[in-house]
């Protein structure tokens, strides 16, 4: 990211994303997929099985924007 740019909000990534803005996806997971691991991770007990999870739930989340 260019210095002096401001990352864009999470709304704005969401309306990016509904107009099928594919670098505005990228951007969503990158932000919060650490943090929706961590979750799966508590969920599961296993990293394996929380990385499975991670990309679940970003699958269902990319489906479900339509």
């Amino acid at each position: 990211m260019d210095e002096g740019k401001l990352s864009p909000s999470d709304a704005e990534l969401i309306e990016r994303c509904l107009r099928k803005d594919n670098a505005a996806w990228e951007l969503v997971v990158a932000r919060f997929r650490r943090k929706v691991f961590h979750i799966s991770y508590k969920f599961t007990g296993k990293h394996d099985e929380a990385e499975d999870l991670t990309q679940e739930i970003f699958l269902k989340l990319v489906r479900s924007l339509d």
